[in-house]
């Protein structure tokens, strides 16, 4: 059995965070920015970004934000700052290299921070695909760093753009290509950065009140256990250049790449396919 909720609430009620399950509460807190009673998943041109989260998802509200958002920017600080719960320290987590053949690497990354009940306590870990390394920056100094390509906490991850980064030129798109399909000629595809407000600076949430980054939709949620979905990730480096092809295999990794217990622990598959 995986990582479980306890609460005398319906299921409906914990993914939208009445429990701090895995699914409800990647970042901060984010009630003071969200849009009311219906929640709202950002979806990217060119993806496959539907997530099955049972009974939650017929009390869900989906729009396609795209760039039509403000995408938040120095207008929307608080709100920002609200969503993210930035901690001033670095991430402890591990970003381990299990396997590197042929250009394809498989990384374990613990972005579990400290667990459900301790996340809010707990920065973002922060990857660089190019070193297959964690890099060294908290949740506020990440903002002035573009080294960074991958953001994680728990079930949320962002890229190095937009609302997600302002010193990134990043971005990720989804396909429906399994990963060794995936080339060099895929990364022309439309890249979407992340916008995650409206005019107003009110949240966009995906179906269980999380932060809805470009990577909504990346799972399926069944039974209280986290399930990659299909497709594959393209990732565009905060550099602004870089492409890597990523592949989300599994959400309770141990750190020798066996399946475990602990939710927020990934093992993934990444390849750099920079035209």
């Amino acid at each position: 059995m995986k990582e479980r909720i306890v609460c005398a609430a319906t299921v409906a009620v914990a993914l939208l965070g009445g429990c701090g399950d895995d699914e409800g509460s990647g970042g901060g807190s984010t009630t003071s920015a969200t849009t009311g009673s219906s929640t709202t998943g950002q979806t990217a041109s060119g993806t496959t970004s539907a997530s099955t989260t049972g009974s939650a998802q017929s009390t869900s509200t989906t729009v396609t934000t795209g760039t039509s958002g403000s995408g938040g920017g120095p207008t929307c600080t608080q709100a920002r700052e609200d969503a993210l719960g930035p901690i001033e320290s670095v991430s402890t987590g591990d970003v381990l290299t299990l396997e590197n053949t042929g250009g394809v690497a498989t990384l374990f990354i613990d972005a579990s921070a400290g667990g459900v009940q301790n996340q809010a306590n707990n920065p973002w870990i922060y990857v660089d695909f190019a070193t297959l390394a964690r890099v060294e920056v908290t949740d506020v100094t990440a903002d002035a760093d573009a080294a960074w390509d991958l953001a994680i906490k728990r079930p949320v991850l962002r890229t190095n753009s937009g609302d997600g980064g302002y010193a990134g030129s990043g971005g990720a798109v989804r396909l429906t290509k399994a990963f060794d399909e995936v080339t060099e000629a895929d990364a022309a595809a439309t890249f979407e950065s992340e916008v995650w407000f409206d005019e107003k600076c009110n949240l966009y949430t995906d179906q269980t009140g999380a932060i809805a980054t470009t990577f909504d939709g990346w799972y399926e949620y069944e039974n209280m256990t986290v399930t990659p979905g299909s497709g594959t990730w393209l990732v565009r480096g905060g550099d602004g250049t870089s492409v890597f092809k990523l592949a989300i295999l599994d959400y309770y990794s141990n750190p020798d790449g066996t399946s475990g217990m602990a939710g927020g622990r990934y093992r993934v598959r990444v390849a750099d396919v920079t035209p």
